[in-house]
């Protein structure tokens, strides 16, 4: 009899792993199957990535995976997902996969526990891999660490009254962000003058508002604002549209309850008119130089643009 419970059991187990072998083969191929833009995906992502099984035991990780969490990607593979969750976000995790299964795609935020037991904030932006007949073999996730953001948030609910009457009452665009410049909060006028709503800007880094060739003139005044604990510059930004348009930043430092740097705040004032008015006035300056040059006149638009040059003076 015990002879038979201990082949039952051996059969059990067996059966087992190599149901587990096989879900974890499925996931690899289908990974596989597309290795050259997983993989430069892969490598060139500036966030994190995990690949898993359908049932949440990891496949492959890249660098920053296993950097943000402390495990190498050999003390990973064959980990389920939920070892690295604490036990708090499992009910949650688990409806929040079931509505990914249906829809093919989903982002939420939980905790995850490094290595050295540290628990830290995270958000999640998942999808499903697909194998070549487009069933579903395996699970993909960009994981970022947001507890800059959350330490931010937490800054300035410290200080809620106070920011709330500023926030709301204020006539220009108020953004605040963390350290990194991830956005944490912003307000209405704010939101009207990018396009976007405060739910798509949150965790939104604003050097993706920004175009490429202010990235330098941001990252000093951002230096010299940690420093100073305040800054002013001018820059342009990027509506959802497209559109590219001037505007200036007066900054400071939002600092903790125990005077620790915790995220920037920054008042946002779109300039177009002034720039407008400032180029009309650089214009009207160039037309005046022009005239006593050549002693020419030069008429113009309202927006002094030139129309004609009477020339009478230089006719025979």
């Amino acid at each position: 009899m015990r002879v038979n419970e201990r082949t039952a059991e051996t059969t059990r187990k067996t059966q087992e792993l190599t149901a587990e072998v096989t879900r974890r083969k499925k996931a690899q191929a289908a990974v596989q199957e597309t290795e050259e833009k997983y993989r430069t995906l892969f490598d060139s992502s500036s966030h994190a990535i995990a690949i898993t099984t359908l049932d949440g035991r990891i496949v492959d990780v890249n660098q920053d995976y296993q950097d943000m969490v402390g495990y190498t990607l050999k003390e990973l593979e064959g980990t389920n997902f939920q070892e690295l969750t604490p036990k708090k976000w499992h009910k949650l995790e688990a409806a929040a996969m079931k509505d990914f299964m249906s829809e093919g795609y989903g982002t939420f935020e939980k905790e995850y526990i490094r290595k050295d037991g540290t628990i830290f904030p995270v958000s999640l932006s998942a999808w499903l891999i697909r194998d070549r007949q487009g069933n579903p073999a395996g699970i993909g996730a960009f994981v970022k660490d947001i507890t800059e953001r959350k330490k931010a948030g937490s800054a300035v609910r410290e200080a809620d009254q106070k920011y709330r009457t500023l926030f709301d009452s204020n006539s220009h665009g108020i953004a605040i962000t963390t350290l990194d410049g991830e956005i944490v909060d912003a307000n209405q006028d704010y939101q009207d003058m990018v396009g976007y709503t405060l739910k798509e800007l949150e965790g939104t880094n604003v050097r993706k508002l920004t175009p490429k060739k202010w990235h330098k003139l941001e990252a000093a005044a951002t230096k010299h604002l940690m420093s100073e604990g305040y800054g002013s510059f001018e820059k342009e930004y990027i509506r959802k549209d497209g559109t590219i348009f001037p505007v200036s930043l007066s900054a400071w430092l939002i600092r903790d309850g125990q005077g620790n740097p915790a995220g920037i705040g920054a008042f946002v004032k779109d300039i177009t008119e002034r720039k407008q008015a400032e180029e009309r006035k650089h214009t009207f300056k160039e037309v005046e130089a022009m005239n006593t040059k050549t002693e020419t006149f030069v008429y113009t638009s309202e927006r002094l643009s030139p129309l004609y040059t009477h020339t009478a003076l230089f006719s025979p």
